[in-house]
């Protein structure tokens, strides 16, 4: 976080800076995992909601006024738009999202559901597998959508995970036919 949005009692962070400080926070309970399997869940809800404030800053770069859930109002308080919103107003937008980012935006938003909002079972090897696809997929998304490289915005003592989960990525995942499987 850039020093000038930092004081002592005061903390200012934009869309972009808010995915990043999730991102951070979601790596930081996915080292944790091997140890303590309650640390999946939050793992799980912050990298997703690392994702949806990333949706809300490409709306943002498109015109400010696309975040919100009510595009009449623009007080801060308002309400802005979900993940499933942000995906619809931006396919509206004719912003380029193919089926396969739709879907893995889509389950994403499944899986942050059941944590917060249901019970969630937990199959460790399935949530790693979730979790290194939608990390590579944040990547991706953002080099796609923002044009910039999302590696420099993780934190130093991520990049061994980072690293790490890339790795498990490329070795379980293949791409046959333009589809992962």
């Amino acid at each position: 976080v850039p020093r000038e949005n930092v004081s002592a009692a005061h903390l200012t962070l934009s869309l972009e800076e808010n995915a990043y400080g999730f991102l951070n926070q979601s790596l930081k309970h996915y080292r944790k995992t091997s140890r303590n399997v309650q640390e999946w869940p939050f793992a799980l809800l912050h990298i997703v909601q690392s994702l949806e404030l990333l949706l809300k800053r490409v709306l943002e770069t498109i015109n400010p006024i696309l975040i919100y859930k009510d595009i009449d109002e623009t007080k801060p308080e308002k309400h802005t738009v979900s993940l499933e919103q942000a995906l619809s107003r931006l396919e509206n937008l004719k912003v380029p999202i193919e089926e396969k980012e739709r879907q893995i935006i889509r389950r994403a938003a499944l899986k942050r559901n059941l944590v917060v909002h249901y019970r969630f079972e937990l199959n460790k090897f399935e949530s790693k597998k979730i979790y290194a696809q939608l990390f590579e997929f944040l990547h991706f998304f953002h080099h796609k959508h923002l044009k910039t490289d999302l590696h420099p915005h993780i934190a130093r003592d991520n990049w061994g995970v980072e690293a790490r989960l890339m790795s498990f990525f490329r070795k379980n995942f293949v791409i046959y036919n333009g589809v992962e499987v």
